[in-house]
């Protein structure tokens, strides 16, 4: 269910869990565009001067807990940078969502390899990716922990494959 919370930092906005922005005044929904980075921004007015701001810090800020000092920056859980749902971002320390997020440009056959369990959590995974984006992690170090058994940033989950039983 889509909910509407006001904007701290600009209280004649409000935005939504699903990313949208809405003028509280006006009540007209906000144009989002992309920047250089292919980021999702909105243009928001405040004492007369107009402010450039990407929409995901302000859906994270607004609904999903976490933030820090150290895991100060949202990623995108899938990779998607138009998904802005707030289900679907997660705090993480800055060098880590920019190596989240490039991982997504060199997709390889591997990742679907599976299925895979989380050891200490019991959580089962069709594949490498989808435990990556369930817990936000790095499909490599998922990759290292089902080699070694390592913990996997963040959260210290340790993987291993399971075995798919088929009847013949």
């Amino acid at each position: 269910m889509e909910e509407f919370r006001v904007i701290s930092e600009f209280p004649m906005y409000a935005v939504s869990n699903y990313g949208r922005v809405i003028n509280t005044r006006r009540d007209t929904e906000m144009r989002l565009s992309h920047n250089a980075y292919d980021e999702l921004t909105v243009g928001l007015w405040r004492d007369g001067k107009q402010h450039r701001r990407a929409v995901r810090g302000i859906v994270a800020r607004t609904f999903v807990p976490g933030e820090t000092k150290i895991f100060n920056t949202p990623i995108f859980l899938d990779g998607d940078r138009d998904n802005l749902n707030a289900n679907n971002l997660a705090w993480r320390p800055r060098w880590f969502a920019i190596a989240y997020i490039k991982q997504f440009d060199y997709e390889e056959s591997w990742w679907y390899a599976g299925p895979v369990r989380d050891i200490r959590s019991g959580d089962i995974h069709p594949s490498i990716i989808d435990a990556a984006i369930a817990n936000g992690s790095l499909v490599d170090d998922i990759r290292d922990s089902l080699m070694n058994h390592s913990r996997v940033f963040p959260g210290g989950a340790v993987y291993e494959f399971i075995k798919v039983h088929t009847s013949s």
